[in-house]
């Protein structure tokens, strides 16, 4: 997930044999996908669903077939209050690689960052 008050998105990056695709072919983007699907007002400061300078609740799921043999779909929803924003992504074909991991060997990694160019001035400066 990356996301700040103008934009989210979702997406897996599986990795094959100790080689990681850095790039996701499994993505969902709120100002793509979503504005098409929801509205470009849809999430935002002051959004008409998701108001993202309130508190709001994320749910991210790996969807399975029904015998939980294989992985084949994200799926994220985005509440608030009564509204809701799911953002869901079929991916068959390209997150099979997840299969065993999502059973005990998966790891989330959690960071922030910015890229404001006067953060890097700053860091220069000092």
């Amino acid at each position: 997930m990356q996301a700040n008050n103008y934009g989210f998105n979702v997406g897996a990056n599986p990795c094959a044999n100790g080689e990681c695709d850095p790039l996701s072919q499994c993505m969902y983007d709120m100002r793509e996908e979503g504005a098409a699907e929801y509205g470009s007002a849809a999430y935002g400061p002051g959004g008409t669903l998701i108001n993202s300078y309130s508190t709001f609740n994320v749910k991210t799921e790996f969807m399975s077939m029904p015998d939980y043999s294989s992985l084949w779909g994200l799926r994220t929803t985005i509440t608030q209050g009564e509204n809701e924003i799911v953002m869901q992504k079929d991916c068959r074909g390209y997150i099979e690689d997840l299969d065993m991991a999502i059973e005990g060997n998966m790891q989330m990694v959690f960071s922030t960052w910015d890229n404001k160019i006067s953060n890097a001035i700053d860091i220069e400066n000092d």
